[in-house]
């Protein structure tokens, strides 16, 4: 005890005392100002509502019918309102409900503007908009850019060649004519033919092997259909046609949906210089058919760099709407792009056009004999192909 007193000791003891709490005090204060001026990390980004559940798809005409006709409708869609909330999606697809005559499941559109009476009313589809979102459940519309019916006002405006309408479609003189006087075909485009003879879009080049080009005999002129007969190919290179694509999104827009699901988008666009130019063999060993559709290397009917600038102004064109009406919805273009994936990652743009492609391949990478590596590489392939780490894969 004799140092507890000793004025040495003492001074010591405080020197300590004050130093251990200023170097308390400095530490509390360097750890504060660290915490304030250190970079920040970025705050997680909110999702969209595209983003944060299932899109359930829809074919109206087998889903449930209201009124015992044996065609599904619109409101026997509304009336299982219940189930899909149950199943948690946050959209529905809805394939083609427009006027048609049918001859493609509704593929081959005559109206874009109006509902075909076999599913219901506009009234009956304003309803079921109106109830699906207060559920916070949007709804896509199947929208063909592709091509039209040849029962459609622009196809037969078309054929008898009325100013405005006269290249709406692609429209050929014939190559030359055989030995017989029957016309030829202006090039060896095949069409593809569809689901339900086989599942899949690029399986054969038609029911019978036919060529992409029909001849009309009232115009005189061949007019181009990649896929059949009775849907004729628009021309994307007539600005009067682009113009009306953005009238047709902003009527639907205007009904309260939520975006569309753009349908055989890799086939916008033909190549300008066409004439006379026929497609190459794709040289495939799997497929040494002449008439299947893989037969040829599709290089001037398929992912044209005009369709990428078009759906480029598609994008814009949503985009501005939502902007415009200011209610935080984003309006989505998802684009039904197959190929191969280096070809299919070009529809996202650099998230300037579609918000995501179709993953047609995690479909077909899940085909037997199925393994765990296999799903593992399907599924890194699409992730290490994304254009950049911001957009959105889906499965």
């Amino acid at each position: 005890m004799k140092y507890s007193n000793d004025p040495f000791w003492v001074r010591l003891r405080w020197i300590i005392f004050i130093l251990f709490w200023l170097l308390w005090v400095g530490m509390l204060v360097g750890a504060i100002i660290i915490i304030i001026l250190a970079p920040k990390c970025e705050p997680r980004a909110t999702r969209e509502w595209w983003q944060k559940g299932p899109i359930y798809q829809v074919y109206p005409s087998s889903f449930k019918d209201s009124n015992g006709d044996g065609i599904g409708d619109l409101k026997g869609l509304e009336s299982k309102l219940d189930y899909l909330d149950d199943l948690g999606v946050k959209a529905v697809w809805l394939n083609p409900i427009y006027e048609s005559p049918n001859k493609d499941f509704g593929y081959d559109i005559s109206n874009f503007t109006a509902i075909d009476k076999r599913y219901g009313t506009m009234a009956d589809f304003e309803a079921l908009v109106a109830k699906l979102r207060s559920r916070g459940i949007e709804l896509l519309m199947d929208l063909v850019p592709n091509h039209t019916s040849d029962k459609h006002p622009w196809f037969e405006k078309s054929v008898k060649r009325e100013r405005k309408y006269n290249d709406y479609y692609i429209w050929e003189d014939s190559a030359a004519a055989d030995p017989s006087g029957q016309q030829l075909p202006p090039n060896n485009w095949a069409i593809i033919k569809k689901w339900p003879q086989i599942i899949g879009c690029l399986a054969v080049l038609s029911v019978f092997g036919k060529s992409a080009w029909e001849w009309h005999p009232e115009r005189q002129q061949y007019y181009l259909h990649q896929f059949y007969k009775e849907q004729p190919d628009l021309n994307w290179r007539n600005p009067n046609v682009q113009e009306e694509f953005k009238e047709i999104m902003h009527f639907w827009l205007d009904k309260g949906i939520g975006g569309f699901r753009l349908d055989a988008v890799i086939h916008l666009v033909e190549a300008e210089d066409m004439i006379g130019k026929d497609e190459p063999p794709s040289r495939d060993p799997k497929v040494t058919d002449p008439n299947k559709y893989g037969y040829l290397e599709h290089t001037l009917t398929a992912h044209q760099p005009m369709t990428f600038t078009i759906m480029e102004t598609w994008r814009k064109f949503v985009d501005n709407y939502a902007e415009k009406m200011g209610d935080g919805r984003q309006r989505v273009l998802l684009a039904e792009a197959t190929g191969e994936v280096p070809d299919v990652m070009k529809y996202y743009g650099n998230g300037t056009i579609a918000h995501f492609p179709f993953n047609f391949q995690f479909i077909d990478g899940l085909k037997p004999p199925l393994t765990g590596d296999k799903v593992k590489d399907n599924i890194s392939e699409w992730m290490e192909s994304l254009p950049n780490d911001n957009l959105w894969p889906n499965w």
